[in-house]
């Protein structure tokens, strides 16, 4: 819930690396977060959800464009007209 919160720069940089080592060792992650900016470059799905209903589920370059509908402000790569980059790069 919210791994990023109130880190620096190099802290989300070691735990996206914990969390993509996780990834890679065959487990199933669930990152909730309301900044996707620092992991939708990573995630192969994407659940949005409003007052505790799922309103979209599928792939994050389906669904990124009606996330402002529902109050989540999007990625600033998809505002600029480009795809999202991992924050590893």
């Amino acid at each position: 819930d919210e791994p990023f919160a109130s880190l620096d720069y190099p802290g989300i940089r070691q735990v996206l690396h914990h969390i993509l080592d996780l990834h890679q060792s065959g487990l199933t992650i669930v990152v909730t977060t309301h900044d996707l900016e620092k992991i939708i470059a990573h995630a192969d799905r994407l659940v949005l959800m409003q007052k505790g209903r799922i309103v979209r589920d599928g792939i994050p370059a389906d669904i990124v464009n009606c996330l402002e509908d529902h109050g989540v402000r999007k990625p600033c790569a998809y505002r600029m007209g480009q795809e999202a980059e991992s924050w590893l790069n």
